[in-house]
C-alpha cells in the first residue's frame, strides 16, 4: 500500500501528462496526481490507529449492536484521528508543492486559479527582492509545522488512549460477496498510482 510513495508527485505528474490533458479544469489533474501518490499517508494512518484500537471493543460491540454499528461507532472512530493525521500529512506536503501545479498547466494566465507557492515565485521573478520571497513564503511554511505539531499532538494522545487498552489486535472477518470488488479495486488504484507512470516511463525512455 505504501508503494506509491516512492514515486515523487512530480514524477507522476511528468509520466502521465498526456493521458491527463483531457481533464477540465486544469485543478483536476493535480487534485489526480496528488490524490494518487499521498493517499497511502492517510490510509497507512487510518490502518494503525484501527490496529491499535484493540479487539475486545469491537468483538463486545458486534455482540452488543449490529455489525454496521459495531463498525461505524467502535472501529472508524478510534480511526478518525489517525485520518485526520493523515490528511493533515498530506496537506503539509501539497501547500509547498510548486511543480506539479505549475507543469500540469493550473498555473496559466488563463485559469483564475492561484497556487500559493507559484504566486510566491512569480513575485520573485517580477521584482528580484529575495527576502520579499523569503518573507511572503513564511505562512505556509507555518501552517506545514502547525500541521506537523497537530499529528504530533494525535498520535501522542492515541498512544497515551492505547497505553493502558486492550493490546490484542481486532479480529478479521470475512468480507464475503465484496471481498472481489473490493480487491479489484485495491489493485486498480495501486495500478493507477503506480503501474500506469511506469509503463509510461518505459515507453517513453
Amino acid at each position: 500500500l505504501a508503494l506509491p510513495l516512492v514515486l515523487p508527485p512530480i514524477l507522476l505528474a511528468i509520466a502521465t501528462y498526456h493521458d491527463l490533458l483531457g481533464l477540465r479544469p486544469e485543478l483536476l489533474r493535480a487534485v489526480t496526481v496528488f490524490g494518487l501518490s499521498l493517499f497511502p499517508l492517510v490510509a497507512l494512518f487510518t490502518a494503525r490507529a484501527v490496529r491499535a484500537s484493540g479487539g475486545a471493543a469491537l468483538d463486545a460491540a458486534r455482540v452488543a449492536t449490529t455489525p454496521r454499528e459495531a463498525l461505524l461507532r467502535v472501529a472508524l472512530g478510534p480511526a478518525l484521528p489517525g485520518a485526520a493525521a493523515g490528511a493533515l500529512l498530506v496537506f503539509a506536503f501539497v501547500v509547498a508543492d510548486f511543480a506539479v501545479p505549475d507543469f500540469l498547466g493550473v498555473t496559466t494566465a488563463k485559469n483564475t486559479i492561484t497556487v500559493y507557492a507559484n504566486a510566491v515565485f512569480r513575485a520573485w521573478q517580477n521584482d528580484g527582492n529575495p527576502g520579499a520571497a523569503t518573507a511572503a513564503g513564511m505562512p505556509p511554511t507555518v501552517f506545514a509545522l502547525l500541521a506537523f505539531a497537530l499529528v504530533l499532538r494525535l498520535e501522542s494522545r492515541r498512544a497515551a488512549g492505547a497505553a493502558g487498552g486492550d493490546p490484542l489486535p481486532p479480529n478479521p472477518r470475512p468480507l464475503g460477496r465484496a471481498k472481489v470488488p473490493l480487491l479489484a479495486a485495491v489493485v486498480l488504484l495501486l495500478g493507477a498510482a503506480v503501474a500506469w507512470p511506469a509503463e509510461s516511463h518505459l515507453r517513453t525512455a
